[in-house]
Parts: C-alpha cells; sequence; structure tokens
C-alpha cells in the first residue's frame, strides 16, 4: 500500500476525488447525482510528513486554471525534489488538456493524442458506477441493433441555434490551417450529426430522448433531476449501443456509465486518449469510428453488429461489464494505478 503525503488542506471544494471520502471532507458540487459518486478508494495510505512517504499527491484538482494552485505546485514540486519523492498533480474536467505541468506525473480525463505529454497519464472519468444501485441484465442478439441516445442535443430557441453553428463554421475555417482544430469542435456537434445518420438506416432501431440543454448541472437542467437519471439509466438499459461521442473536453462520463452496465459505447476518434490502453484491448467491447469515417458509422455498427453470432454478442457486454469493474471503475483503477503503473511511469 502507498503512502501518500498530501500536506495541509486549506479549500474542501477542490480536493481531487479520490481523497474526500477518505478524509470525510463535505462536497458542494454542482453537479447533479454526486450522490452516485461515493467511492471506497482503496490502495493508499495518508500520512502526516513528507519523509514517511513513497509519493507525494498535489492534493488539488488544478482543471479550474486557478492561479494560485499553479503557484502551490511549484511548491510541491520543490519539497518532492528535496524529498527524492515522485509527484503527482490531477487536472480533470473539460480544460484538463489545456494544462501543462512538468517535473510530476499529470493525471488526466481530457487528452488530445497529438498534443499528449511524456509524463500525462489518462485516467477515467469520475462518472457513477450504474451496476452498483441497477441490475445489469445483458442482452440477447435481436433482427436489428438498438442504438441508444438520452442527453443534450437539441436547443431551446433558435437564437442558441444560430450562435452554435456561427461556433462550429468558425471552427471548420480554422481548420483549414489546422487538421488538428477539428478534434476540438464541441461533443454536441458530433452527437446531432450522428443522430442524424443513425435515423436514416432502416435497419437499425433508434433509440433517443433528446434534451435541449446539459442535464448533468444544476444550473443547466430543465427537468426534474430524479426524473432525468431515470430516463437516462432507462435507455442504456434498452439499448444495445449507447453514443457516447466526446463532451466539450475530449471524453464522455457516458462512455463509462454505458459500460458499467455492459452495453457498447460508440465514440468518435476525435485524437482520443483512453485510460490504460496499452493494457485494454478496446476493441473488443467498444465501436471507435475515426473522424473521416463519421458518415458511415451506422454501416460500421451495422457490419459489427451482424457479424456475431449470439454468444459473440453477449460476450462482448461482458467484456465490456468485466474490463469496466476490473479496471475503469474509479475504485479498481486506482487500485491498478497505485499499485503496479505509478512504479513503471516517470514524471
Amino acid at each position: 500500500m502507498k503512502k501518500i503525503y498530501l500536506g495541509p488542506i486549506e479549500n474542501s471544494n477542490d480536493v481531487f476525488y479520490i481523497f474526500k471520502n477518505v478524509l470525510k471532507l463535505s462536497n458542494s458540487s454542482n453537479v447533479n447525482f454526486e450522490e452516485g459518486r461515493v467511492f471506497d478508494f482503496q490502495g493508499f495510505e495518508i500520512v502526516e510528513t513528507v519523509e514517511e512517504s513513497d509519493i507525494v499527491f498535489f492534493p488539488y484538482n488544478i482543471s479550474s486554471l486557478k492561479s494560485k494552485y499553479l503557484t502551490l505546485v511549484a511548491e510541491y514540486k520543490e519539497v518532492a525534489k528535496r524529498n527524492n519523492k515522485k509527484l503527482i498533480v490531477s487536472a480533470c474536467g473539460d480544460l484538463a488538456d489545456k494544462v501543462a505541468v512538468d517535473d510530476c506525473i499529470l493525471l488526466k480525463n481530457s487528452i488530445y493524442a497529438y498534443s499528449m505529454r511524456k509524463n500525462e497519464i489518462c485516467i477515467p472519468a469520475f462518472s457513477e458506477d450504474l451496476g452498483l444501485s441497477e441490475d445489469v441484465v445483458f442482452r440477447n442478439k435481436a433482427p436489428m441493433p438498438v442504438i441508444g441516445f438520452c442527453g443534450w442535443a437539441g436547443f431551446n430557441n433558435n437564437w442558441l441555434y444560430v450562435k452554435y453553428c456561427v461556433k462550429i463554421l468558425t471552427l471548420m475555417a480554422k481548420g483549414v490551417l489546422d487538421k488538428n482544430i477539428i478534434y476540438r469542435i464541441p461533443g454536441l456537434y458530433f452527437r446531432r450529426k450522428i443522430i442524424g445518420i443513425i435515423k436514416k438506416n432502416p435497419f437499425m432501431v433508434s433509440n433517443f430522448i433528446i434534451r435541449n440543454s446539459y442535464s448533468g448541472h444544476k444550473k443547466t437542467i430543465l427537468l426534474d433531476p430524479v426524473k432525468a437519471r431515470s430516463e437516462f439509466i432507462q435507455n442504456v438499459k434498452d439499448s444495445d449501443f449507447v453514443l457516447a461521442p466526446k463532451g466539450d473536453g475530449n471524453f464522455s462520463n457516458r462512455f463509462y456509465e454505458t459500460l458499467s452496465m455492459g452495453r457498447i459505447p460508440v465514440i468518435i476518434d476525435t485524437s482520443v486518449v483512453l485510460p490504460l490502453q496499452n493494457f485494454i484491448d478496446y476493441n473488443k467491447f467498444i465501436v471507435i469510428t475515426p473522424i473521416k469515417s463519421i458518415n458511415k458509422i451506422d454501416e460500421q455498427i451495422l457490419e459489427i453488429y451482424n457479424s456475431m453470432s449470439a454468444n459473440d454478442y453477449l460476450n462482448m457486454q461482458h467484456e465490456a461489464l468485466r474490463t469496466y469493474r476490473e479496471l475503469l471503475n474509479p475504485v479498481s483503477f486506482f487500485n491498478f494505478f497505485f499499485n503496479t503503473l505509478i512504479d513503471t511511469h516517470d514524471a
């Protein structure tokens, strides 16, 4: 078990999530359904002094880019260097890919492969393990696959739609000079495009619940949170494949929630980096479509589905759930991280 030095905690709101339960800190997040994200993290012990530790862990999530934390990181670097310890820093959230910190192991849930730095490690999003509260029932193979999505893919009014169009067109224009800009187009674009393609295909069943705002945050949800969550979970249960392209960051909570129910997530390769991709064969249980082939995503899903026997399809679902529970659930991931991964990775 790794011994971790965190140092003094001054602001509990921004403490990295794996330590909140251990330190018995309250959570004042604006995110809905936070009660579904309480995990018993193991594999480490928090110690009082840096001398008795194996690792120095900066206690705050710095993805908010707050200058005070970036300044404080420099102090932690000195402490780690002076005591010959590895330093770990976390930057999670939609802005994570913009954070660059040297002389540490930097944990991120949003990374673009084309700009990934050697000291960065991709970690799973801090999402709810739906299998803890819901019965996981695997689906039998039917004549046509059911493609599911429940979430933000519409607009409240025409003005918001016009603003969205201007933003997308501006980014695409910039993409003429920078080929990587296309990867940074907001996920709303990819959701709407894929949904439109799937709806037109007569050989698959569309199971879409389209909302006009983001339903995962108290400031933007437009319906009862309990009803919203219930509809989302049922949509995953009733689907064979679940559309889970990136959001504003280059990751998706829906991706992990889908796996936690033994369903098959469908993502677009937006220069994506997945956790433990050198250890996990994701092709066994997800569908990932090259961004240049997005117009044929329906054909790709059908080809995969139709090529499988009934047992193959059941095995794919089992593999999705097994991998999630053993390596991608927040607890299992950090158990692997502290027991194995950290010893093979340098700052």
